[in-house]
């Protein structure tokens, strides 16, 4: 590496030179290249790096390629790595917009939820409203039905007075009736003549089965 660094500014000290030389016969054109100087520095300067090349040992080789090899294999890595980036950005997209679509949905749920929290609402206070009147209803039903008890015991009181009042007047009629005789019973169309009925006696009923005048 000595020698090839030596040859290497011996190279550019030749080309500095080169260049000087150059500037200086523009403004003096009888001057002349010193062929001492500028041909062993360049001839020298080229030889050493052609020698120097020469002395790299294999294991420098080596290590140039592994340190190659190990550029390559970053390379490799920076790039799959960015399809993995680029796979992740894509996934975050899918995520962000799979997010906003539940978002939406929940807001939609949410305002469907508060309709409904509404309408149970509406529909408790329209039960409150018809239960208050069906006790209202059965209040009244109530006091129908005893209005109707009473009123069904004053007509049975009625229909006993009258019942009593029918059954003195046909026990009268009845007491008030006589035959004396089948063919009296026959002549007032009463015959034959059966037991309960008026002008019913032992002396039409001479068998005793209950039907006088048979």
């Amino acid at each position: 590496m000595a020698l090839f660094l030596i040859g290497f500014l011996a190279l550019i000290a030749s080309l500095i030179y080169l260049t000087y030389h150059l500037i200086r016969k523009i403004k003096t054109k009888e001057r002349r290249l010193s062929k001492k100087l500028f041909y062993p520095l360049l001839i020298g300067g080229v030889a050493l790096m052609i020698i120097s090349s020469g002395f790299i040992d294999d294991s420098t080789t080596v290590q140039l390629n592994k340190e190659i090899q190990k550029n390559e294999e970053l390379t490799s890595e920076i790039n799959s790595l960015k399809e993995d980036n680029d796979s992740l950005k894509h996934e975050l997209d899918e995520l962000n917009s799979n997010k906003k679509k539940v978002e939406d949905k929940l807001e939609s749920s949410k305002s469907e939820l508060n309709e409904s929290k509404n309408k149970i609402d509406s529909l408790n206070s329209e039960l409150k409203e018809k239960t208050s009147k069906i006790e209202e209803l059965q209040d009244k039903n109530s006091s129908l039905q005893a209005n109707v008890e009473d009123l069904k015991s004053t007509i049975a009181s009625t229909n006993t007075g009258s019942s009593n009042t029918s059954s003195a007047s046909t026990s009268s009629n009845s007491s008030n009736t006589y035959y004396e005789n089948c063919t009296e019973a026959r002549n007032a169309g009463a015959a034959p003549v059966y037991a309960g009925d008026p002008g019913y006696a032992s002396h039409l009923d001479r068998d005793g089965d209950g039907v006088g005048c048979e």
